[in-house]
């Protein structure tokens, strides 16, 4: 099964403003991003698509296809009491234990990035079972590196080094989970 991940365009938001569960706007021009991805994808012929259920992400989505599945388990990381803050005002004692160690530990109120993967790869074994030989998915920098790692056995705690811009496609094999 090949798959096309693709990190939704750039969030209308001050610069360093932490987002993951939120709702957020798309900056206004997002439509041209947009139109130069799809270009990108007219080599693929008949994908299944996917997407995080959150709009920045359904509305590229519906612009790749009027049939998009949307799945609760491509959502970003759940930031918790932390999301919309600035990351500059997010400090003291939880904090400084996440940062530390943003694997295993989760955010007030929020997920861990272990609980992120988890979610992540239950996904994947569900989608090995639709047998679709292309597919799309379109979601965030967390869940795309989550599904980078899981694939090429790369260890959570090493995965922030891949990097994943706005509106970027990634296409990746995958055999099984």
């Amino acid at each position: 099964m090949q798959l096309h991940l693709i990190r939704h365009t750039k969030v209308d938001l001050p610069p360093s403003t932490c987002y993951g569960y939120s709702d957020v706007p798309l900056l206004k021009n997002w439509e041209n991003k947009a139109d130069k991805i799809i270009q990108q994808l007219k080599f693929i012929s008949n994908p299944l698509v996917y997407s995080s259920p959150l709009s920045r992400c359904c509305l590229l989505a519906k612009k790749i296809s009027d049939q998009v599945i949307t799945d609760d388990r491509l959502k970003e990381l759940n930031f918790g009491t932390w999301e919309l803050k600035l990351w500059d005002e997010i400090n003291g004692k939880h904090a400084e234990k996440w940062m530390n160690n943003y694997v295993d530990t989760s955010c007030p109120g929020g997920e861990s990035y272990i609980d992120l993967s988890v979610r992540v790869k239950s996904f994947l074994t569900d989608l090995l079972k639709t047998n679709n030989d292309e597919v799309i998915i379109v979601s965030h920098a967390g869940v795309i590196r989550v599904i980078i790692s899981i694939i090429q056995n790369i260890p959570l705690d090493k995965s922030f080094e891949i990097s994943v811009a706005h509106g970027q496609i990634i296409s990746i094999q995958i055999l099984s989970v």
